[in-house]
């Protein structure tokens, strides 16, 4: 391996990838994840190592909490708490609201929720039901459909067999009972390798978290695909955190600031955001020693090169944040300005939604409008 990278791999990344299971899966033939993945990921981590830019893990979804466990221990690690008072965070909060309706446009989004969901979007009670049941980790959609079991809604046992499948197994064998409304079925199962795993959290309290194993071609082997393929597409959330949002339409804020550090490399690796069009953070790479008057003066010259918009009142990023809300408010494309299908109605409904004579209301449809379209153009299009 390091002759083929040509460099030392230090001993912290290989307990941390043993630590992990990635070693043990790029040596099981088993497993859907080749040597070379194995070698890219490595790389990723030298790469990280290298230019010690570290970015926030995104595992715990409230702001300021961020949990890290190295063999049982926990790493410390903090975090710049935003309040919900401070107007950054009613930007993070506005700017996320219209992240999430353009990638719920997405074609496989759309496609998931309306085969499995029946185009709604689940509670956190049923995600989690959803995502625990075995039968949904091994059997596909087609069977589903054939067998007229409801995807939402029904419990499942294995009676018989292994489930999840241990670490070695290219096999697997059983029977399961399966339960619904009106229902019930008793089916066998098989399934062999590769298998998937995905670590998959659900929140926002209390945290649900969990490693799940699943056959590549059952309702959550599709989900688990989808959840890899939109986050190469909107790479501003990890992989991980895309079935939270194909099932509920819930994601973490985006725009929480982080300050961490490390006593070592950091425990669990952190992917790096990929350079999109809609969101583009700065990155400010320091030497642990600089002043704080120093790092603020830096910051000050980046931000006169790449000058951004004024922070929006409180009652335009209130505003933005409740248009993009509504069903019927649709976002065509990255950085493009949300559809919205009737001004005049969302006017009334925003005024009705206030208590009579607050400064809030608008007296003017026009000025509504203009609000919300300044809104997008300060949130969305930050950059000057």
């Amino acid at each position: 391996m390091a002759s083929k990278l040509k460099e030392d791999i230090p001993q912290r990344i290989w307990e941390e990838l043993k630590e992990e299971g990635s070693i043990q899966e790029a040596l099981n033939p088993n497993y859907a994840f080749s040597r070379q993945e194995f070698l890219d990921l490595v790389k990723k981590y030298l790469r990280l190592v290298r230019e010690t830019i570290f970015e926030p893990d995104l595992r715990g979804l409230d702001i300021g909490e961020v949990e890290r466990v190295v063999g049982g221990q926990e790493e410390e690690t903090k975090t710049i708490s935003l309040s919900k008072d401070d107007p950054l965070y009613w930007r993070g909060q506005a700017f996320t609201a219209y992240l999430l309706k353009l990638v719920a446009q997405d074609s496989m989004v759309k496609e998931f929720r309306q085969r499995v969901l029946g185009g709604a979007n689940l509670s956190a009670d049923q995600a989690i039901a959803l995502l625990d049941s075995p039968a949904a980790a091994i059997f596909s959609c087609g069977w589903f459909e054939e067998q007229g079991v409801p995807f939402v809604g029904h419990k499942a046992q294995v009676l018989e067999g292994e489930w999840p499948p241990s670490k070695g197994a290219s096999r697997v064998r059983g029977s399961i009972r399966i339960e619904w409304n009106g229902g019930e079925l008793l089916s066998s199962y098989e399934g062999i390798a590769p298998f998937r795993m995905l670590d998959v959290p659900l929140g926002p309290k209390p945290l649900w978290r969990r490693k799940l194993v699943v056959l590549e071609h059952s309702v959550l082997g599709l989900l688990f695909e989808f959840a890899q393929r939109l986050h190469e597409r909107y790479p501003w959330w990890l992989a991980r955190m895309m079935p939270m949002f194909v099932l509920m339409q819930q994601a973490p804020m985006i725009g929480r600031p982080g300050a961490y550090f490390y006593y070592n490399i950091p425990s669990s690796y952190p992917e790096v955001l990929r350079r999109s069009r809609v969101y583009q953070p700065i990155v400010l790479e320091l030497p642990p020693w600089f002043p704080v008057a120093n790092t603020t003066r830096i910051y000050k010259i980046v931000k006169e090169l790449i000058p951004t918009t004024p922070q929006p009142s409180r009652r335009r990023m209130a505003l933005f944040e409740w248009v993009m809300k509504h069903p019927e408010v649709t976002v065509p494309g990255e950085g493009e300005v949300p559809e919205v299908p009737s001004y005049a109605k969302l006017f009334r409904a925003w005024n009705e939604a206030l208590p009579a004579g607050h400064e809030w209301r608008y007296g003017d449809r026009r000025n509504f409008r203009r609000d919300f379209r300044k809104a997008f153009d300060q949130i969305v299009n930050y950059y000057r």
